[in-house]
């Protein structure tokens, strides 16, 4: 065979290859609307759930305000509202909307087919945002992060099915257990040496090392304080610290939007949800925790905002409401 044509085979099959290949991903990108400027939006996700349900198409799910005179800094400067449908009827109306960056690059929306193949962008994103709640004392918004924060700790039952050719396989501390597969000798092997390993690790004495505390967004430590709140009505800031693990100043910032600071009587120093919230929180058994001290609220914070655990005990207290607070000869702080 004439190497020559070899060579001028294989070339010809090459670019006939090459040519189907170039016409399997041809199609026509519709470019009409790629002009067109989208906001990408991240939006908390029992918003989303709600909005995913609406099964009509053109439906205004709200308006969007913004306020010209705010400053660059000023994070009312820009407002969503809800439309008042039965789909959003029980959650908050008007949430605040963050610009994370006004000059994305490079990102567009596009237009699938039932086959999931892009056909046409309909978009070029100029600013990326996120929304959350403006009114943290909404009774809705806190109904939301009650129902939210009690499914969380509700566990969750698991069945699990055996065939009929499972057996059981005992072990002796001591010795393996005789059976006919080799590999359940090594699994057993196995799991005696990590057993083992386990027992002298947990002989060994720990050290605590000094944590720095993370700050947790917003919503999600206003649900975490809500849930101390439920089990004690009054908490020390050392004790709030500890269960929440954040910054003294930034849990500072948050409580006082939700708190008052008892400042005479039997529990000064120490916080205590205030009255709106207070109606809307559960009841629950026992007063005061009796390792938390009242007035015990001075805790040292570390430049980077570190929460410290210095020994201190989970202080709080959560005594049974009478509806008498006059009897109580507490006088507030709004902190």
């Amino acid at each position: 065979m004439d190497p020559a044509n070899d060579r001028e085979s294989l070339l010809a099959a090459s670019q006939e290859s090459a040519f189907e290949d170039d016409e399997a991903f041809e199609f026509d990108l519709d470019m009409t609307r790629a002009d067109t400027k989208v906001w990408l939006v991240k939006v908390p996700g029992f918003l989303a759930e709600r909005w995913s349900d609406i099964g009509e198409e053109n439906v205004d799910l709200g308006r969007i305000r913004i306020n010209h005179a705010a400053g660059p800094n000023d994070r009312d400067g820009i407002t969503l509202i809800l439309d008042d449908t039965p789909e959003v009827q029980d959650l908050p109306t008007e949430y605040r909307l963050t610009v994370r960056d006004k000059a994305v690059k490079n990102t567009y929306v596009f237009e699938e087919d039932e086959d999931g193949e892009a056909r046409a962008i309909t978009g070029t994103v100029h600013h990326e945002c996120s929304i959350s709640v403006k009114n943290i004392a909404d009774p809705r918004y806190f109904r939301l992060q009650q129902k939210r924060n009690h499914s969380q700790v509700v566990p969750v039952k698991r069945t699990q099915f055996l065939d009929d050719n499972a057996r059981p396989v005992f072990i002796a501390p001591t010795h393996i257990a005789t059976t006919d597969n080799d590999f359940l000798q090594r699994l057993a092997v196995v799991a005696i040496a990590i057993a083992m390993l386990i027992e002298d690790v947990q002989k060994k004495p720990r050290k605590s090392p000094t944590s720095k505390a993370t700050r947790m967004p917003r919503e999600n430590l206003i649900t975490l304080l809500f849930s101390a709140f439920e089990k004690y009505q009054y908490w020390n800031l050392k004790g709030i610290m500890k269960y929440t693990n954040q910054p003294q100043a930034y849990l500072k910032e948050v409580l006082a939007d939700i708190c008052y600071l008892v400042k005479k009587g039997k529990y000064h120093s120490m916080y205590r949800l205030k009255e709106e919230y207070r109606k809307l929180t559960s009841s629950s058994d026992g007063t005061m925790n009796p390792e938390a001290q009242a007035g015990d609220n001075e805790v040292e914070d570390d430049m980077d905002g570190a929460a410290t655990d210095q020994g201190s005990t989970s202080g709080g207290a959560h005594a049974i409401d009478d509806g008498d607070d006059a009897d109580d000869d507490d006088e507030f702080e709004e902190t």
